[in-house]
């Protein structure tokens, strides 16, 4: 991480103000990209809950007390 670090101060140090906004302004196109970070915690919460959801599910079938059939031995 240092490398980088010392790499971008390098090339603020040694850029000229214009290089730097003319690289600055060619990057610009690349601010549309991807989802904002409101959609991607929207349909993030929305996994993460869907997986919860199936996970406590699944679980309860696991449980020996609730499902009586439900078997912790394995058989090879």
């Amino acid at each position: 991480m240092s490398i980088i670090l010392e790499e971008l101060k390098r090339y603020f140090q040694d850029t000229p103000q214009e290089k730097i906004l003319s690289d600055w302004a060619e990057l610009e196109k690349y601010d549309q990209v991807g989802p904002t970070i409101q959609e991607f915690k929207k349909v993030t919460r929305y996994f993460f809950d869907y997986d919860n959801y199936i996970l406590s599910k699944n679980w309860k079938n696991c449980n020996i007390l609730v499902n009586p059939k439900f078997n912790l031995r394995v058989s090879f």
